[in-house]
């Protein structure tokens, strides 16, 4: 098996659609372990895959703070981590911590 390209590949879908980190991540992180590769190997680095994780952070607290304004609130937690893992706050989504407050209220209840 060519480890090598299977980690360039997954890396090139990380690039493309960060939505999908786990899946790509994951697979990328075993191609390099069973060559016997690093990330250098592959052409890139923990800045760029941080990078990319944040992008993904921030694609799933847009997608789960609509959610929570259609009333959907089994995602309150989901956001709070999408958030936190971004290392951003809810005002940089648009969300107010009053509003995500309610949220969290109606959730526990």
């Amino acid at each position: 098996m060519d480890y090598r390209k299977e980690a360039e590949e997954n890396l090139t879908g990380l690039r493309r659609d960060p939505q999908n980190w786990m899946l790509f991540h994951q697979s990328m992180t075993q191609a390099l372990e069973a060559g016997g590769l690093s990330l250098a190997d592959i052409g890139t680095n923990e800045q760029e895959l941080k990078e990319l994780r944040v992008e993904w952070c921030k694609s799933y607290a847009r997608r789960y703070l609509t959610r929570l304004r259609e009333g959907e609130m089994m995602f309150v937690p989901y956001f709070q981590y999408a958030v936190r893992e971004a290392g951003l706050s809810f005002a940089d989504f648009g969300a107010t911590e009053e509003e995500i407050a309610f949220f969290e209220r109606k959730y526990r209840t």
